[in-house]
């Protein structure tokens, strides 16, 4: 069975957001009282518990986080990483193609409130102590290093970038 015949879509999409001071982090915690719970239970063999709450205008917060961090990280003159989405299984393209494919067979005045056009995505500091970022080594052989190299660089390397570094 392909995916777009799965009748409940579950896929694990990441937000991360780049704020090292917690600002976004603690407006949340502040007005966390307030929230309305949209689920709360224990993760099955022991994995824990899960909790979500629906963060009303959650854009205009992100649009202030947003500002602050781009005047920030342009003071400092980086290039900044607003907001970056970890896909590893590609489950939010997967989920768009389905909903693509979705919209072709839905009259247009469906398309606004379907449930397949949104995708659950959680939303993680790249600072939270809780995330461990591991690196996905790949090993090339049989190769000119210093062109590779220069060509890694001028290719996938913004202006200001990180630059890239033979460790080898």
């Amino acid at each position: 069975m392909g995916r777009e015949n799965a009748p409940i879509e579950m896929p694990q999409i990441f937000l991360f957001y780049n704020d090292e001071e917690e600002r976004f982090t603690s407006f949340i915690q502040e007005r966390k009282a307030t929230l309305k719970e949209v689920y709360d239970f224990d993760i099955i063999m022991g994995g824990g518990a899960i909790q979500g709450e629906d963060v009303e205008k959650i854009d205009e917060l992100f649009s202030a986080y947003q500002t602050t961090a781009e005047d920030e990280f342009s003071k400092n003159k980086l290039n900044p990483m607003i907001l970056a989405v970890g896909d590893g299984n590609h489950s939010l393209a997967t989920a768009k193609a389905c909903w693509e494919d979705l919209k072709k067979k839905l009259p247009k005045e469906k398309w606004v409130n379907h449930p397949a056009r949104y995708a659950m995505v959680e939303i993680e500091n790249i600072y939270d102590k809780s995330l461990q970022f591991e690196p996905i080594h790949r090993i090339v052989q049989y190769t000119n290093t210093d062109a590779l190299l220069e060509y890694l660089q001028n290719t996938i390397c913004c202006e200001n970038g990180y630059p890239i570094q033979w460790c080898g």
